[in-house]
């Protein structure tokens, strides 16, 4: 399987910042990749680099297997590429259809894939830009990214601004370039949205990447939530035994919260000596996951 992004030791400083931290990584085609961090991990950075918006201050980008991405030569990969961001600058001045117009002469356009998208998500595209809400800029945005059948779909937080049910359509769109065999590099900071599309993930913190797993072990993965009810002398009597992989998310008089990471039945073996009143066994929420693995970002980001 071919490679469409291949990037080595890359990192990116600006001034004293180091945003991105000598990074790698490879993305064959076909592949669904999630790019999952908080708010300044660095994630709109790396894809300006992936895109040649900007210089890298060390490494090397390569786009397709041949071309070398820099701000001088970056152009030559971008007809074969969309991108969509979540705060996307646009034309003000132009109407949704000048914008879709303007944008399929420079990229080009299949004007039976436009039209599909331009059913299925409404936009309002006889009225200036500047006069549109958040969410109809990210409907146009999106048309004008995949209204040329891409080989590469690049998309930073690309669902804010679209309420729940656009956001759902959207990543039915993108499982559709997906199935065409389009590449689809996808940032966010919602793990659970992630997971609906992606097969892959990549989580960034602090510059780099500290995992690289595919979704299907972050799932096996994650953990239960064990909800026992029970008195409050049995409650006390759980407390005094609790397994070390337990960890104690809440207490009170009458019931008893636990996240469990390792082999279930551990905890399963363990509450079969003791006495509750009832159980529940959960699986853990990804976006919860989410949250544990970056807690220690407050007041580290930049």
């Amino acid at each position: 399987m071919s490679s469409i992004i291949h990037v080595a030791n890359l990192s990116k400083h600006f001034g004293a910042t180091e945003a991105v931290r000598d990074i790698s990584f490879t993305i064959k085609k076909g592949e669904i990749v999630g790019f999952v961090g908080p708010n300044g991990a660095g994630k709109s950075t790396t894809i300006a680099l992936l895109l040649g918006f900007i210089h890298a201050s060390k490494g090397e980008v390569t786009i397709f297997g041949k071309h070398h991405i820099r701000p001088e030569t970056a152009h030559r990969s971008h007809r074969r590429i969309g991108y969509i961001a979540g705060d996307m600058p646009m034309f003000d001045s132009l109407t949704g259809s000048q914008y879709l117009s303007f944008m399929g002469h420079r990229f080009g356009i299949d004007t039976d894939v436009r039209a599909r998208l331009e059913d299925r998500l409404e936009p309002q595209l006889d009225k200036r830009i500047k006069q549109l809400s958040r969410g109809n800029k990210q409907k146009i945005s999106l048309i004008a990214a995949l209204q040329h059948n891409p080989d590469l779909i690049i998309m930073d937080e690309p669902t804010s601004g679209l309420d729940p049910l656009m956001q759902e359509t959207f990543l039915s769109i993108i499982r559709e370039e997906a199935a065409r065999d389009a590449t689809v590099f996808m940032s966010s900071h919602i793990l659970s949205e992630v997971a609906q599309v992606c097969s892959r993930v990549m989580f960034m913190k602090r510059g780099r990447i500290v995992s690289d797993q595919a979704m299907e072990e972050i799932e096996k993965n994650a953990g239960k939530l064990v909800k026992i009810i029970a008195g409050s002398e049995q409650i006390k009597a759980l407390l005094a035994s609790i397994p070390k992989q337990a960890l104690v998310l809440t207490q009170t008089k009458n019931q008893l919260v636990l996240r469990y990471d390792s082999d279930l039945h551990e905890v399963l073996r363990w509450l079969s000596t003791k006495k509750f009143d009832d159980l529940e066994i959960l699986d853990r929420q990804l976006d919860d996951l989410f949250i544990d693995f970056y807690k220690d970002e407050e007041g580290k980001r930049r």
